[in-house]
């Protein structure tokens, strides 16, 4: 498919979510959608921070095509991190400084919920009991995240700016996880592709803001070791696949939705025939759901416990068929253009195993009727591995599969018109809209 009708497509897509958004609901007031597809208002912004987001874009359009490919590996993922945070940050900025710590303030976001909790065993044996009593992010998620709130409370870190530095670092380790996968499955030359789109993505104007930085990060985390456990030996690939194991279950005691993860290890796992990383894994994950289970709290309850809050909120004024266009006009967004023209120039079979799953999840989290809240943020743990398919708009990556041996050395020709697209996409949603994250 030629760019120009990827990125047709991918604008068609975000329009007619926005149109039928505003077909139901005009004014935005019964959906809470006055910026579709986004959950957001209208309020542009010209003052001087603005500037902040174009200079840190700029930046990265020069620099991060050299970076990757001059840089050693473990410098990559470093650079990658810091970087996806850094561009995070100037976006958040563009509003003020005090954009970064304000969304965490809200009443309805997890941090307004601690004054009511004194000891965490004791909150977790009544966490179901007490749902419809506590601010819509608690009533929508498992007590995971509430639970770092605490801790960091109990740590003397009580003050809301530790809990956004925890979110940001969630959000930071995405990128270099998720090229850890990249590199495992398709080879470092992909991965070196991947880099500076996952640094630059519309992603990033909720990737510093929202919890689900934090989900995404310790979800790619888990996935990272995983499919790493599944190329090892034997000793060291049982240590890589519990641990995996343990994390991906921390992860759905973040968010419900995130059991999806586990799709992108098992297709792995599937294609390389080695499925006792994928056993071990499932253990690791098992203890951590026994233990949550001798503390108080039954994962399956409280999943029945936020569905019955979910519908009896603002999910019942959302259709489920008008919010499956919107959700997937959303997700265009956070994705970015240039990802849809990855999507259609990618060839790599070994690629399409991890960007094949992130599509499956999101289809499968669209269709679950669960994904009709604040549609854009919910979309930050699964859209990295849809991300990584804009590796294919470089015109040096190879036809199918195979990566050459002089990976590290390859130029990364032609893709900064590319990172610009993402990171000015970015940036006019962060000048244009004021989102509560």
């Amino acid at each position: 498919m030629h760019a120009s009708l990827a990125i047709a497509s991918w604008g068609a897509v975000v329009l007619v979510g926005a149109l039928i958004a505003w077909a139901i609901d005009p004014t935005g007031r019964t959906i809470s959608i006055q910026a579709p597809p986004l959950h957001a208002r209208f309020q542009p912004v010209l003052q001087g921070e603005l500037a902040i987001g174009i200079t840190v874009g700029l930046l990265a359009v020069v620099a991060l095509p050299p970076l990757a490919r001059r840089l050693s590996w473990r410098a990559l993922l470093v650079a990658s991190g810091c970087g996806s945070a850094t561009f995070g940050l100037a976006l958040a900025a563009v509003r003020g400084s005090g954009r970064i710590v304000g969304p965490v303030l809200a009443r309805r976001e997890y941090l307004a919920a601690l004054p009511g909790i004194d000891d965490a065993g004791a909150f977790l044996a009544t966490f179901t009991d007490r749902l419809p009593h506590t601010p819509v992010h608690v009533q929508g998620h498992p007590p995971g995240t509430l639970l770092v709130a605490l801790g960091l409370r109990d740590l003397g870190l009580s003050a809301p700016g530790w809990f956004a530095a925890v979110l940001i670092v969630g959000g930071a380790v995405v990128a270099p996880a998720a090229l850890v996968v990249v590199r495992e499955v398709a080879g470092e030359g992909w991965g070196r592709r991947a880099m500076p789109f996952l640094v630059v993505s519309p992603a990033a104007v909720w990737l510093v803001t929202s919890a689900d930085a934090l989900f995404a990060g310790v979800g790619a985390v888990g996935i990272a070791l995983v499919v790493a456990a599944t190329a090892r030996a034997r000793r060291r690939r049982d240590l890589l696949a519990l641990a995996g194991g343990v994390v991906l279950g921390l992860t759905i005691f973040l968010s419900y939705g995130l059991v999806l993860l586990a799709a992108i290890p098992l297709v792995i796992a599937w294609r390389r025939r080695t499925l006792r990383p994928i056993a071990l894994a499932a253990l690791g994950g098992i203890c951590v759901i026994i233990a949550f289970a001798a503390a108080g709290f039954w994962w399956l309850d409280g999943l029945a416990a936020t569905r019955t809050q979910y519908f009896a909120g603002i999910a019942s004024r959302r259709s489920y068929l008008a919010f499956l266009g919107i959700d997937l006009a959303a997700f265009a967004l956070v994705v970015g253009p240039a990802t849809a023209v990855g999507l259609a120039r990618l060839r790599s079979r070994r690629l399409w195993l991890v960007v094949g799953g992130g599509l499956a999840m999101v289809a499968l989290a669209a269709l679950s009727g669960m994904a009709k809240g604040e549609v854009e943020r919910i979309w930050l743990p699964f859209a990295p591995w849809v991300v990584v398919a804009a590796a294919a708009t470089s015109p040096a990556a190879p036809a199918r599969g195979g990566v050459p041996a002089t990976a590290r050395t390859e130029a990364l020709g032609g893709v900064a018109p590319w990172i610009a697209m993402q990171a000015a996409v970015a940036i006019l949603i962060e000048g244009l809209i004021r989102t509560p994250w």
